[in-house]
């Protein structure tokens, strides 16, 4: 093993163009930037973890509560990064209409598909769907209703659904 080898940072055609893309980001808006700031994705799963330890509080049993946390975080994340357009923490009158038609979900990364913070902001509702799935001993309706939650949120951060409204809705 020879640590002196420059190490290679892409596979792919596909993997350089998305690391240039990525690294092409100075003037980005400053409502995505921040996702690519140091120990957010670690704050993300600690008020994840810290949600559900609340929601542990109320004596709704562990299906009802594990199936809340996955469908609000569903909700939350839907309308967060999905629904809502445009510029939502800094004054419109900065971004000049630049990102008033887009969803925070196209802001962040100036829309790169494949960069750590959209990766993440993706694997979180999988791993999510699969610990709600095990510790609901997969019953029949939490499975409906988390199923449900996680084919809407996973098809919304799909590549092929970026810049386009189902049958008009939210255009």
């Amino acid at each position: 093993c020879n640590l002196n080898m420059p190490r290679k940072l892409s596979t792919s055609r596909t993997d350089a163009h998305t690391e240039l893309e990525f690294h092409k980001l100075e003037n980005s808006n400053p409502n995505a930037i921040w996702l690519r700031g140091p120990g957010t994705f670690l704050a993300y799963i600690v008020i994840l973890a810290i949600s559900r330890m609340f929601l542990g509080i109320f004596d709704w049993g562990s299906a009802v509560t594990w199936t809340t946390w996955f469908v609000a975080h569903a909700a939350i994340t839907f309308v967060a990064f999905h629904w809502r357009k445009g510029v939502p923490f800094e004054d419109p009158s900065m971004a000049q209409g630049k990102f008033s038609r887009m969803t925070w979900w196209e802001q962040i990364d100036n829309g790169v598909q494949y960069t750590p913070s959209r990766k993440f902001l993706t694997i979180v509702p999988v791993i999510m769907f699969l610990i709600t799935s095990h510790y609901t001993n997969h019953s029949a309706w939490s499975l409906i209703i988390n199923t449900f939650c996680f084919v809407v949120i996973i098809i919304a951060k799909a590549p092929f659904m970026n810049k386009k409204r189902i049958f008009g809705i939210n255009s």
